[in-house]
């Protein structure tokens, strides 16, 4: 199923990233956004599902024929289309391929139902030298996870695709990531800037600098997020470049601040879920919890309020009935439970599936071993 997210996005868009691939072949990933208004919807019990079928060509503009083209399907659900419209919920959906580099175009068709939409993009296959410092394209994120997940992921990291590369009120943070190549040993630098539409420097950062190990690893790199918030409206980019020895390579990306602000949430919540709706650090990504923590009080309710609106309150629920199962029966003393090891791993990932019990012997002490199997 597509990964529905949040924000004023009314068209649709599409991104094309390089990254390093085997042989001469690059790795290339195509992220697209797609507003709920494309998809037909048909109401099922509470919530509305829609299909949306997939139509992909891609053809090499250096020589004359098809070089990739594939067809799927999806299927998503919303609340209802008012709510959708009030959120403006759209799609996210990828897919990934090996190209020679040169000059291709991109078709893509969507349909469902009686709605089609097509949009068309030529791009370039960048060569990545072997034996030179390089960097592959800079995906920008909405969201990072660091621990990985089942889609949009790059060396273990999770990256939500931003496709349309907007940022302002409601995405504060500019969340990024990318790879480094062909680093020898020793230290290098990364320099980061901000760059206005007339290309000079409006923002600036500190220096990173650290020890490469081993020359044959890709170093993946994501973003801490850099809070943009005070930006103008306007178009930017962000640059980044890599400083090693007498080497240096640059890649930059454009990003724009938008000042449209969603309007508030208006989903209410009940006095339970008030007393826990804060606890988000069972749930939330470092860098969601990162930007909880440094807003101002007046600001946090907000945040509460379009967090669980988009994870959805069944996640709330499934949170509160965790935290009342491990306080109930994995407190110690005046430590609630919730605050216990083993009251952490139970918020997080639930029952185990297994429990392998060591009772207590002359030459160790009584332990439980949980047990989750990879679903």
């Amino acid at each position: 199923m597509a990964i529905i997210s949040l924000f004023i996005i009314n068209w649709l868009a599409v991104e094309v990233l390089n990254f390093r691939g085997v042989d001469s072949l690059t790795h290339t990933v195509v992220n697209l956004s797609i507003p709920y208004k494309v998809i037909a919807y048909e109401k099922k019990g509470e919530t509305w599902e829609g299909e949306l079928n997939f139509f992909v060509k891609i053809y090499s503009l250096d020589v004359t024929r098809d070089t990739f083209t594939g067809e799927w399907r999806r299927r998503a659900i919303i609340p209802s289309p008012e709510i959708a419209e009030e959120r403006h919920l759209h799609i996210l959906e990828g897919f990934d391929l090996y190209l020679y580099p040169g000059s291709y175009r991109l078709e893509v068709r969507l349909e469902s139902g009686e709605k089609s939409s097509t949009i068309r993009k030529d791009f370039v296959v960048p060569y990545i030298p072997p034996n030179k410092l390089a960097l592959s394209d800079i995906a920008l994120s909405t969201e990072i996870n660091p621990e990985g997940g089942h889609e949009f992921s790059y060396h273990g990291i999770q990256v939500i695709p931003n496709p349309e590369h907007t940022f302002g009120l409601n995405r504060p943070t500019l969340y990024f990531y990318f790879e480094i190549y062909n680093l020898k040993r020793g230290d290098y630098t990364i320099d980061y800037a901000i760059l206005d539409g007339t290309g000079s420097q409006v923002r600036t950062f500190a220096p990173e600098t650290s020890e490469a190990i081993d020359p044959d690893t890709i170093l993946a790199l994501r973003g801490a997020g850099f809070d943009i918030a005070d930006l103008s409206p306007g178009e930017y980019r962000l640059q980044v470049r890599v400083i090693q020895a007498t080497d240096t390579a640059t890649m930059s990306v454009p990003f724009y601040i938008i000042t449209e602000e969603k309007p508030p949430v208006t989903e209410e919540f009940t006095s339970e879920e008030k007393q826990y709706y804060h606890l988000i650090k069972y749930v939330a990504t470092p860098e969601e919890l990162a930007t909880y923590k440094t807003l101002p009080e007046d600001k946090k309710e907000e945040f509460l309020k379009r967090f669980w609106a988009a994870k959805g309150k069944d996640l709330l629920h499934v949170l509160i009935e965790r935290i009342k199962y491990a306080d109930a029966n994995f407190s110690v003393g005046k430590r609630l439970g919730r605050d216990t090891d083993r009251g952490k791993v139970y918020i997080k990932y639930g029952e185990p599936d297994d429990i392998e019990r060591q009772p207590s012997s002359l030459t160790g002490y009584p332990y439980e071993k949980w047990i989750y199997y990879v679903k």
